[in-house]
């Protein structure tokens, strides 16, 4: 069990591309790369497999102020939290919630909830776990916990986007290991293993998608061949829908960042170039041998709804679902829209360890993990978020 700072990285490590998102962060450090993200990124060897490693000490601030929520507990679980119930519209319902958030907040800052390091941490919305992962068995889950505890015995430690889908038997080894289970959200799968006899292929609304997108005027354009001006029109495009329409929270990924990501393999950008050569819409992939998720998506928000780039660009991810034969994790937002196209609702989680730190810290960790379940995770399922 290794943890290896950018500046050690060496030839070897590089061919991994864990190894490469990691100097890749380094090395524009001193650049808005992911602009509302602040935190140190370590490579972990763990003799079979490499990862990327978050460590926050709770301090660290973004430049627009908070830090987004793939690295900070209090943007996940308060900020980000009072957004979504704001979004509701129905104050009527939802005042003791606001207020129930306010005072967890209090405690949970108190509790310094925002110290703590995140294994296999690409700062996306979805992480995703390789089948290696989830051969992991009891020693070495306790051996990864018990190298990090005693590395590192003030801060917590934790696993981002798990859910029981996809990741039942990770999610066992770890509760057996001590880590708490804490929901964060509600996503949607789309289950393209079967591939053109998926369930979610034979929706009516799927097929109406399909025509959309061979009927559309826009070329699609694979990201191997943007140019620089492409990736930062990819940048604004992306901005747009996730910062500007949705929530600031998000993750704000630059054109290098977009750009690197291309470039070394971790990303596949697809876009929609109409007919004067202008990217209107793009889809960036993260995956691996079993899951597609698609962190990146953005279209041109001032274009008539007519034009429905966003059914054109879910299109083009559960096409590729169909295509690879894969499970498509398309992340939590656009529920209803989701649904009508057969998406599959699942609970995610991240699994905190928590047991070697003070009592008030470890005592928050776990009442937060508890009133999430007994109240946040029915509430998702009734409205459907």
């Amino acid at each position: 069990m290794q943890l290896i700072s950018p500046e050690e990285l060496t030839e070897t490590t590089h061919l991994y591309k864990a190894a490469q998102y990691v100097q890749d962060f380094f090395q524009h450090r001193q650049q808005n790369y992911i602009a509302n993200v602040v935190t140190q990124l370590f490579l972990l060897n763990t003799g079979d497999e490499y990862f990327p490693v978050s460590i926050n000490t709770g301090e660290e601030k973004a430049f627009a102020g908070e830090n987004s929520y793939v690295v900070s507990p209090t943007s996940t679980y308060i900020d980000y939290a009072q957004f979504e119930v704001s979004a509701l519209k129905k104050p009527l319902i939802t005042w003791p919630i606001s207020l129930l958030i306010l005072l967890i907040g209090v405690a949970l800052r108190t509790a310094r909830i925002n110290k703590l390091i995140m294994i296999n941490n690409w700062l996306l919305s979805t992480n995703i776990y390789s089948e290696n992962f989830s051969r992991y068995d009891q020693n070495k889950i306790t051996s990864l916990r018990d190298f990090f505890t005693a590395t590192y015995p003030a801060f917590a430690l934790g696993f981002r986007s798990l859910n029981e889908a996809s990741n039942a038997k990770e999610l066992e080894i770890l509760r057996k290991a001590g880590f708490v289970s804490v929901p964060t959200r509600q996503l949607y799968l789309f289950d393209g293993r079967a591939g053109s006899a998926a369930t979610f292929w034979q929706k009516h609304n799927t097929q109406i998608d399909a025509k959309a997108l061979a009927k559309m005027p826009y070329e699609l354009s694979p990201g191997s061949e943007f140019s620089v001006q492409d990736f930062q029109r990819c940048e604004q495009l992306y901005r747009s829908l996730y910062i500007e329409k949705y929530c600031s929270l998000n993750p704000q990924y630059s054109s290098h960042w977009l750009a690197a990501g291309q470039q070394h393999g971790w990303l596949n950008l697809i876009g929609l170039r109409n007919t004067a050569g202008t990217l209107e819409g793009i889809v960036g992939f993260f995956e691996n041998d079993q899951i597609i998720t698609a962190p990146i998506v953005g279209y041109n928000t001032s274009l008539p709804a007519k034009e429905a780039l966003y059914r054109r660009l879910t299109q083009i991810c559960l096409q590729r679902a169909i295509a690879h034969k894969k499970l498509l994790n398309f992340s939590s937002g656009a529920a209803e829209f989701k649904r009508l196209r057969g998406g599959v609702p699942a609970i995610e989680y991240t699994m905190m360890y928590v047991n070697h730190l003070h009592f008030y810290r470890r005592w928050c960790w776990k009442l937060l993990g508890f009133l999430l379940r007994k109240i946040a995770v029915p509430l998702m399922k009734r409205w459907q978020l």
